[in-house]
């Protein structure tokens, strides 16, 4: 993992490390709304499919499985932005939590590629 160049570091603006601008918390709000709501829709289909039509399919199982790297998904994006504060802009970051930012990026880009290969 490279940090920037001397040049780069030098085009940025002082640091901002006491209240620095961040872009909110909209990945945690996005998550807390809609994240339930799916849960929610899966939640009825298994039960309409169990119960109602007794028709368990592949296609359900295949929704379960699908749930396990969302939810994932959903919970590393939150604790990325707030507790490795993604949502700040790079030069109001200590250098320590931009590479392991960078490495964080890197590793969930590597699982992903192994995750949608046939």
């Amino acid at each position: 993992m490279q940090l920037p160049s001397p040049e780069i570091l030098a085009s940025w603006p002082t640091p901002n490390y006491v209240d620095p601008v961040t872009r909110g918390n909209a990945v945690l709000v996005v998550n807390a709304v809609l994240f339930p709501v799916v849960l929610f829709i899966i939640l009825i289909r298994l039960y309409t499919r169990l119960q109602i039509s007794k028709s368990f399919g592949l296609d359900d199982w295949l929704i379960i499985a699908a749930m396990l790297p969302s939810t994932t998904f959903a919970v590393l994006a939150v604790l990325a932005e707030e507790v490795f504060k993604f949502n700040r802009h790079i030069w109001d970051l200590p250098f320590s939590q931009v590479k392991f930012g960078l490495q964080y990026i890197l590793r969930l880009h590597k699982l992903s590629l192994h995750l949608d290969k046939p």
